[in-house]
């Protein structure tokens, strides 16, 4: 069903209504093209459609619309109202080519939608791409989600009108001796010998501590949920070259979490840098993109 192989398709809109663009599908997904009717930019909500792209058995979608810049504020404002519009949660919120991506989820009617949103602005129109699948079966194609998502290209890009963000990360001066990043709508406290930055509206956090440094770090926390919780699944891997341990299904306050541990060596002889974040109902996606900019700040030894 989710065919891997990908096929780029070629879309020059009718009647000039919007720039040529391309993007990627599996061979198998169809398309539906729209009829382009009267748009209503009157509604600072409404998105023209451009496409439609489903997969055989319509569980998985991937949307292209489009809609005039605002003459003012920055693409992260445009996009928190295109989520707040959609009734979507952002989970994370990174910088992608001239434009941004964004992990996030909507719930209706009891069922919870993944998605992975492609946003930016080219000459003065935005461009809103999301790929989405039920939460049940998402992280067996999130890749495949993100990959369609990101592919999405302008044929004669005209470059950007509007900054990205119109409110910079804050700094956040740690007890650690180091300085984080604090993404806008997180927020940010030293906790003894941690630094802890949460988001309220996903229940994201991400925990940072220096210890000395313990090669089998790792595998000491394997063991521990080994012990504690027999059924997590765990998953080991490297990071731009940090180690990373990733736990899923951990329980966590009556629900099921996602968490990853990255260790990285300090700068200071013997010591090292523990990163623990920590998603709530969330995936190994969401968690990477919630911690990327406080993980590449940290000083490599």
């Amino acid at each position: 069903m989710y065919d891997a192989e990908l096929k780029t398709i070629e879309c020059k809109p009718r009647r000039d209504r919007m720039p040529a663009f391309s993007f990627s599908k599996p061979a198998n997904w169809h398309v539906l093209a729209f009829p382009y009717p009267p748009a209503s930019f009157d509604d600072p909500s409404f998105y023209e459609p451009a496409i439609i792209a489903s997969s055989p058995a319509t569980d998985a979608i991937l949307t292209i619309g489009t809609r005039p810049a605002p003459a003012t504020g920055s693409l992260r404002e445009s996009l928190a109202a295109w989520c707040c519009t959609e009734g979507a949660v952002v989970d994370a919120i990174r910088p992608y080519r001239t434009g941004l991506l964004a992990a996030a989820r909507h719930t209706a009617n009891g069922v919870t939608m993944a998605m992975r949103i492609f946003f930016l602005e080219d000459g003065g129109r935005l461009y809103a791409i999301c790929a989405m699948a039920a939460e049940p079966m998402f992280d067996g194609i999130q890749l495949l989600l993100s990959t369609m998502a990101e592919s999405f290209e302008l044929a004669s890009p005209a470059g950007p009108t509007l900054p990205i963000d119109a409110i910079p990360d804050a700094a956040f001066h740690s007890t650690l001796g180091l300085t984080f990043p604090v993404p806008y709508g997180w927020a940010a406290a030293n906790d003894g010998a941690s630094a802890v930055l949460s988001q309220t509206q996903s229940g994201a956090q991400i925990r940072v501590t220096r210890a000395p440094y313990d090669p089998a770090i790792l595998d000491k926390l394997h063991r521990n949920y080994a012990a504690t919780d027999p059924q997590a699944d765990v998953m080991y891997n490297h990071l731009d070259g940090v180690a990373v341990l990733a736990l899923a299904n951990i329980h966590l306050a009556a629900t099921h979490a996602f968490r990853a541990y990255f260790v990285q060596p300090a700068l200071q002889e013997g010591a090292m840098y523990l990163a623990q974040v920590t998603i709530p109902g969330g995936s190994f996606q969401a968690a990477l993109s919630a911690a990327s900019s406080v993980l590449a700040s940290l000083p490599r030894a």
